[in-house]
């Protein structure tokens, strides 16, 4: 082989050692590549296997607390629909503590009752019986509303039964001043401390003398007559939640009202007169509450009751009912 072949043969061994070399070198970067790709990628599925894991304990975790929630609601359906027997029991057993209209038509057949709870029961009550010669009105206000104070209102039944229809105590001043001793009587309990109680009116009205005498403890009694509103005051002690040393200091002041032609007289808790609502969020206000007596006097009981309702209702429109609403309106 001549030189000039031998210099062409090497140059070609070189060239093609060459190409090898750099056909290693791109290997060996490629699966370099492919290798750190290949980590990436088993990063990449561990982490998504690890948030697979988180996502599977989340979502046993959020069946778990769905099962307690739906559990938990409903022990809260039943507990609402016992609670809500309950307090149906309740206003059966209130009802039947109210006198019933055989009861009332003995004192009177010209009187209306607007009896609203702002529960299903009410704190306010009202104690109507003829006893004799006598007819005795009474409208309780008493702490609280619904349940507890309706458990008030059937105490405050049981005394007045006790003090009037037992007892034969008449004077409305008298009434209040036993029945505010009995029920502070009730409610010692050795050194507690006990302020329950209750805004009473007193009326009583001999059917003989047509004089109407009344007490009242917190609770004025309106009448109307004559193209006006007279409002004639309670004393300012409520009936119940402590005792006086001397007696004395719980004496009740008692009004004596001649009947007159188309008098009528009315007893209101102060539910009525303190509801909020009206274009600007305010009370009716007692000065209201009278003008609608004064509107009203003159038209039938039953409309009356109507007016009154319709009112109240149109008031309150848009706001929650504060307080239960009692009024009683009667005539002779």
């Amino acid at each position: 082989m001549s030189l000039e072949e031998e210099n062409i043969w090497k140059k070609r061994f070189e060239r093609e050692r060459a190409l090898r070399k750099e056909a290693e070198r791109l290997l060996e970067s490629k699966s370099m590549e492919l290798y750190q790709a290949n980590l990436h990628l088993e990063d990449k599925i561990n982490a998504e296997a690890v948030v697979s894991e988180e996502l599977r304990q989340s979502n046993e975790e959020l069946n778990a607390m769905v099962d307690i929630i739906h559990h938990q609601k409903e022990k809260l359906v039943h507990q609402h629909r016992d609670i809500q027997k309950s307090i149906d029991v309740a206003f059966v057993i209130q009802s039947s503590f109210l006198p019933a209209k055989a009861e009332i038509s003995r004192c009177t057949d010209k009187y209306f009752i607007l009896n609203l709870p702002r529960n299903v029961v009410s704190g306010d009550f009202y104690w109507i019986h003829r006893k004799e010669n006598r007819s005795i009105f009474v409208v309780a206000d008493c702490t609280g509303h619904g349940v507890p104070g309706a458990f008030m209102s059937l105490i405050g039944n049981a005394l007045l039964n006790k003090i009037i229809l037992d007892n034969n105590v008449f004077l409305p001043d008298h009434i209040l001043f036993y029945l505010h001793q009995f029920l502070s009587d009730f409610f010692k309990k050795g050194d507690q401390n006990v302020r329950e109680g209750m805004d009473v009116g007193v009326c009583v009205y001999n059917h003989e003398t047509h004089v109407l005498k009344f007490a009242g403890a917190m609770t004025s009694l309106h009448y109307a007559a004559n193209g006006e509103v007279v409002r004639v005051k309670g004393d300012r002690k409520s009936i119940g939640g402590r005792r006086f040393n001397d007696d004395k200091e719980y004496l009740f002041t008692a009004h004596s009202i001649e009947l007159e032609p188309d008098m009528v007289f009315y007893l209101a808790t102060d539910g009525y007169q303190d509801q909020f609502g009206g274009e600007l969020d305010k009370r009716i206000t007692p000065t209201r509450l009278r003008n609608l007596f004064l509107e009203g006097y003159k038209r039938g009981f039953d409309e009356q009751k109507e007016r009154l309702e319709t009112f109240f209702n149109a008031w309150k429109e848009g706001y929650n009912q504060i307080d239960d609403v009692l009024i009683v309106g009667f005539a002779f």
